[in-house]
């Protein structure tokens, strides 16, 4: 881990101090007066730890799989590019839909309609319209999930304040949660916390892309500078995030 990759992408920030959790106490460093500042050397431990653990699972089963969640507009991008390097890596990044995990049959059958509904006909009139909407609203549920054989046995949140359903749903179920935590952060149902701001593109970049032992040059090329404003909160003139 390197820490000016991380201060850089602001991943040593905090929210505003108003906000956040006594649990979240051990990983602060310092207090400012708009924000809290997380300590690096915490976010590194926990990060290995949680990196040596993900490894340990994968080496034990060599079926196993991912499943990265991350709803939030900053995280999207970043978990869909992430996974696209290991056919063990699965993803959702659009609403969660209740169930996902605990009523995995109905999840089974999502996905093989989305399979079966790949390639439409293209006669056109109403049936075309009526299976293109379906198939679209499949891809929004499902898409990450092709392939999918059966429930993964961990999970990696880029924001479990944000999808706070999804995580009781998978702690319910008993998967082992890695997830990135911001000061708002409860900690009751996370296994491996790792410290750093969910907020910010970058920071999340630099974290999955450690968690996931990918290598940086996949990233080079991406910019992921206008997150960083959103999350300073920086607004434009019409008081709309910039």
């Amino acid at each position: 881990m390197s820490f000016a990759n991380f201060i850089e992408s602001y991943g040593h920030l905090g929210i505003h101090r108003r906000n956040w959790k006594p649990a979240m106490f051990p990983y602060i460093f310092e207090k400012e007066a708009a924000c809290l500042k997380f300590d690096l050397v915490q976010t590194q431990t926990a990060l290995t730890k949680a990196s040596f653990e993900i490894q340990k699972f994968a080496d034990a089963n060599k079926n196993s799989k991912i499943l990265i969640i991350g709803t939030s507009l900053e995280s999207k991008e970043v978990i869909r590019h992430c996974s696209s390097f290991s056919d063990r890596f699965f993803y959702v990044t659009h609403k969660w839909k209740g169930g996902t995990i605990s009523n995995w049959q109905e999840t089974k059958k999502r996905i093989n309609r989305l399979v079966e509904e790949t390639t439409l006909s293209k006669s056109g009139g109403k049936a075309y319209l009526k299976a293109l909407r379906r198939r679209e609203e499949l891809e929004e549920q499902v898409a990450g999930l092709k392939g999918l054989e059966h429930i993964p046995e961990m999970v990696i949140f880029t924001d479990p304040t944000y999808d706070n359903h999804a995580l009781k749903e998978c702690h319910h179920r008993g998967l082992k949660v890695v997830a990135l935590v911001d000061t708002d952060c409860d900690l009751e149902m996370i296994d491996y916390p790792i410290p750093t701001n969910t907020r910010c593109s970058g920071a999340i970049q630099e974290a999955l892309q450690i968690l996931l032992d990918i290598h940086p040059s996949h990233f080079r090329n991406r910019d992921l500078s206008h997150w960083a404003y959103r999350a300073l909160g920086a607004k434009n003139k019409n008081g709309e995030f910039i």
